[in-house]
């Protein structure tokens, strides 16, 4: 029986990483095994927004002890931490599509969007990886 919500831990910022890099190569996996599949390459783009999402959750625990665990409580972070701001557009962008899937069932995506998303993912990856590696070696 998987555990519930209230007894999981929460992720490492290590952890976040590895989270963000597995759901990239899953994302490219379904859409290049499934590319004419309209519901996989959807999730496919909502695969590049959870890179985005574990990305950034672990810059914030590696650099400030915080862990973000609500999608409305991002709406603060990218005002309280201005270093991130050059993540924020594409974060913003992977949220909307991936809520387009989610919740308006959008099977418009091809898997030339998916490449498109995986470079937004890149950009949030470009802010945001470095500075976490710095903040886990202590620096």
């Amino acid at each position: 029986m998987p555990p519930n919500v209230s007894s999981s831990t929460d992720p490492s910022a290590r952890a976040h990483l590895e989270g963000a890099d597995a759901n990239v190569t899953f994302g490219e996996m379904l859409a290049s095994a499934h590319g004419t599949d309209p519901v996989a390459v959807g999730w496919a783009v909502v695969a590049m927004f959870y890179a985005a999402i574990h990305e950034t959750r672990a810059y914030l625990v590696a650099r400030h002890g915080m862990r973000v665990v609500a999608h409305e409580d991002m709406r603060s972070v990218w005002t309280n931490h201005p270093e991130m701001s050059a993540a924020k557009a594409p974060y913003t962008d992977l949220k909307q599509q991936s809520e387009s899937v989610r919740y308006y069932l959008n099977r418009q995506f091809t898997s030339g969007d998916v490449a498109h998303f995986k470079q937004r993912y890149e950009r949030v990856r470009s802010v945001l990886r470095a500075k976490t590696e710095r903040a886990l070696q202590g620096g």
